[in-house]
């Protein structure tokens, strides 16, 4: 009986691990000023520069999910595995790369490593199944993000290993070409800067977003947890101060902390164990900014 219920037990923790894609359509999808060009192989990363024209009715909101369509798959598996799955985003005036050609990847992404996480997954399954121009869905488990409907905004997703073969993802060939894309080359170190801009959309979410102007991307992981977790954020500007504290279900405060010249990252741990189970609620003040988060301790 032990061993069987050790072995529910290790089979519930594999299926926690890995998340399964979902086949869906985003509220805003990109609205190219060029011609479907076929398709892309991304081989461990890439990143993608859109501007605000790319879609012109998506308002300025909380970006909750990200989406890639699929293009024309040509070799099909029963799935396709990606391990160490992330998604990362941020905001720029920048407008396109330095030019095209061969340039060093690590050099001209915007975005640094684990910099702007806002998904993150073990393992990520494309199931075999889906169609050509079928939108997969990424649901942002990690933060959600705060799209202010002005800046140009960067998308990079990256993976460690990918099993029997990358996904091909549907690109768009722009009229008026700028480099807005790099992705690696064979040895991973250099990449190509390209024209051909992947399909891409989103889910924004934008009831009470309006006095978010600083904070771009907040997070809070995991959540639920057993009373340890992150709180991360991203912002425009430097942050001075920043003011966390945490109330229990009746109001009464249980916890916090303050963090003086916070710059424009911030990744701290918040140690909540020996508390009681239950929902608490969060509360960060970033020089004014007020964001309010609901946490689980379990």
């Amino acid at each position: 009986m032990k061993t069987v219920k050790k072995l529910l037990l290790a089979l519930l923790c594999m299926a926690s691990m890995h998340s399964y894609a979902q086949v869906d359509s985003p509220q805003y999808a990109f609205s190219p000023n060029g011609n479907i060009n076929g398709s892309l192989y991304v081989g461990g990363e890439m990143e993608v520069i859109y501007y605000p024209s790319d879609f012109p009715t998506m308002p300025g909101g909380m970006i909750t999910s990200v989406y890639v369509r699929a293009g024309r798959i040509t070799n099909r598996y029963s799935e396709y595995k990606y391990y160490g799955y992330r998604v990362s985003m941020k905001q720029t005036e920048i407008s396109k790369y330095p030019h095209g050609g061969a340039v060093r990847v690590m050099d001209t992404f915007i975005i640094m490593p684990n910099e702007g996480i806002v998904a993150k997954y073990p393992l990520f399954i494309i199931p075999g199944g889906i169609k050509d121009r079928e939108w997969i869905k990424i649901p942002l488990n990690v933060a959600n993000f705060s799209y202010s409907g002005k800046q140009n905004l960067v998308v990079q997703v990256h993976f460690d290993t990918a099993v029997m073969s990358t996904f091909p993802l549907d690109v768009v060939k722009q009229t008026y070409p700028d480099y807005r894309i790099i992705t690696p080359m064979k040895d991973s170190i250099r990449g190509m800067s390209q024209i051909n801009l992947v399909n891409m959309g989103f889910d924004v979410a934008v009831t009470g977003v309006a006095g978010i102007k600083n904070l771009q991307s907040i997070g809070v992981f995991p959540n639920p947890s057993s009373g340890r977790f992150q709180l991360s954020f991203q912002s425009a500007a430097a942050v001075k101060v920043a003011h966390i504290s945490v109330a229990n279900a009746s109001g009464r405060r249980v916890y916090e902390h303050s963090y003086t010249n916070v710059g424009v990252s911030f990744f701290k741990e918040v140690n909540l164990e020996g508390l009681p189970k239950g929902i608490y609620f969060l509360k960060l003040d970033a020089d004014g900014e007020v964001i309010k988060r609901q946490v689980v301790l379990e």
